[in-house]
């Protein structure tokens, strides 16, 4: 083998792979049909795995054991073969979609959904009249500031805040601070303050 083809077979790890191959062949003094037979492999499946394609590893597990070769460096051989060969994936056309601006009235009417959709998950609690989310932003925080008014003709304030508090900690876990106050119409309030936009969780009993 000339210096060029043996740093070929060093680049090209199928044809490192076949060399080792048609060596043991050699070495044993086999013909390919020989080989095929005792490898229980057809003599077209042998032929091309010395000489052409990329063979199975069931392939070379049957021709290493009979041509007594440690079929682990042959296995390892394939595998960058297969990597090497592979075609490369077809390239993604960018996205040319152009989204349609968002309109104030929009906004508004898409923040007001949220905001219902918040309040159906509160109520599940029991007791609410009325929830506000209000979202602060400056130039050292961004954080929501949640106010919940609780109607506690029915249940009572302790009740209603406990219970409300409870749902609070289990949707909101990093809650840093909660706060009540009752009035004299038993009307009581409850607000927290979280980094995580409640619109964003999902509420669950």
């Amino acid at each position: 083998m000339t210096l060029v083809a043996a740093e070929a077979d060093r680049r090209d790890p199928l044809a490192r792979l076949k060399e080792i191959l048609r060596r043991g062949r050699l070495k044993k003094q086999l013909t390919v049909k020989t080989l095929a037979h005792r490898a229980g492999l057809g003599y077209v499946t042998v032929s091309k795995a010395l000489n052409e394609g990329l063979p199975s590893e069931a392939t070379i597990y049957a021709l290493a054991k009979v041509l007594a070769i440690d079929p682990a460096p042959l296995i390892e051989l394939r595998s960058l073969a297969v990597t090497v060969t592979e075609p490369p994936p077809p390239p993604v056309p960018p996205d040319t979609r152009k989204c349609d601006p968002v309109t104030p009235a929009q906004r508004d009417a898409l923040r007001a959904n949220r905001n219902d959709q918040l309040i159906k998950a509160l109520e599940r609690v029991g007791g609410i009249q009325r929830c506000t989310v209000f979202q602060l932003e400056d130039h050292t925080d961004n954080g929501y500031l949640l106010y919940v008014t609780f109607d506690t003709d029915r249940l009572g304030a302790a009740s209603v805040l406990q219970a409300i508090r409870s749902k609070f900690e289990q949707l909101f876990p990093e809650i840093p601070y909660w706060g009540e106050l009752k009035s004299e119409s038993e009307t009581a309030v409850g607000f927290a303050y979280t980094y995580i936009d409640p619109h964003n969780m999902l509420f669950q009993d």
